[in-house]
């Protein structure tokens, strides 16, 4: 049934019901009433010792080795993490110059990728992370129906363009995979509350958030954070946390700016370009790919939702970031 929320996305009416509405709550000192279920106290989200390494005895973390076909695993007995801080020098940064985040406007649609996330990458394939795999963080319109799920079920003709079949073939399996940190309301405060899990999720853990239950099932090498749509006044502190729980796991988020501007300033895309310029994570700009088609992307006389057009934007240009991103990683690819 929850599939079926995002599949009426082309039926304005039908589907304006499906992602959103009002979630009244307990109102105190540990919740808000808001469009969303979240906690408002930051102590109650993942610190530096309530991540997955306390359960690294636990924890079966894939190793791929093989060719591209041949993708066999095995669970090593330990699980070392790694602390990776971010890395701010200008020294470094130097060798990685995209415009100011005041300007994330200009900045191009496909990610350009800083050496740092070379380094983050590989430490992390050293770690275990899975090199043929990807997640996604983000609210109903991730879901693999309305985004990159095609690409499995037909991909020649949902992508028409050969050069990215490799990549498809690649990721099989990721582009279908329905992420536990996917559902209506998604925020990015969510993604590291427990209480986000539905009781019907199966495989995670008690206690688990659903970045680490997320991470736990499907160790993936590389990260989508389709977040920002639905929001809270905390989104930029609970977005690094995000970020810095993820490269310090090996992982290379791709962060995403979005084709809405339901807050009216258009200030959540430039915190999401802020916190990506900062730790040197790759954007895939998807506003700025909709700003010459109808609605700019959006269902006429909405806030919220993407027209059939701006679904169709948004999945090509993530697979197309998702091919860059990966070919720059891997330059033998």
């Amino acid at each position: 049934m929850k599939l079926l929320f995002c599949l009426t996305i082309l039926i304005p009416f039908v589907f304006l019901t499906s992602c959103t509405g009002v979630v009244h709550m307990p109102v105190g000192e540990d919740f808000i009433e808001t469009n969303t279920m979240i906690p408002t106290k930051p102590q109650q989200y993942p610190t530096e010792t309530t991540t997955l390494a306390e359960s690294a005895s636990t924890l079966t973390i894939p190793t791929v080795v093989g060719t591209d076909t041949e993708k066999t695993q095995e669970s090593p007995s330990t699980y070392e993490k790694t602390a990776l801080p971010p890395d701010r020098t200008q020294e470094s940064i130097s060798l990685y110059s995209p415009p100011v985040p005041e300007d994330w406007e200009s900045w191009p649609v496909l990610p350009e990728i800083s050496p740092r996330m070379v380094e983050i990458y590989q430490e992390g394939i050293r770690q275990g992370r899975n090199a043929y795999a990807f997640s996604v963080f983000g609210d109903c319109q991730s879901l693999p129906d309305v985004y990159m799920g095609i690409y499995e079920d037909d991909p020649i003709e949902a992508a028409n363009q050969p050069e990215l079949l490799r990549t498809i073939e690649h990721f099989k399996g990721s582009f279908s995979r329905e992420s536990v940190t996917v559902k209506n309301g998604t925020t990015v405060a969510a993604i590291l509350w427990e209480g986000w899990i539905d009781d019907d999720r199966s495989g995670c853990l008690f206690g688990e958030t659903p970045l680490e239950c997320e991470i736990r099932q499907h160790n993936p090498s590389i990260v989508f954070i389709n977040l920002g749509t639905h929001w809270e006044v905390r989104n930029e502190m609970y977005l690094r946390k995000i970020v810095e729980e993820l490269l310090t796991l090996g992982i290379v988020p791709i962060i995403s700016t979005k084709a809405d501007s339901r807050e009216g300033d258009a200030v959540i895309n430039e915190q999401l370009v802020k916190v990506a310029y900062e730790y040197q994570v790759p954007v895939l700009n998807f506003w700025a790919a909709v700003q010459d088609v109808e609605n700019k992307g959006m269902l006429p006389n909405d806030d919220t939702y993407l027209s059939e057009q701006g679904i169709m934007i948004h999945r090509l240009t993530s697979l197309q970031a998702l091919d860059s991103v990966w070919r720059t990683l891997n330059p033998e690819q």
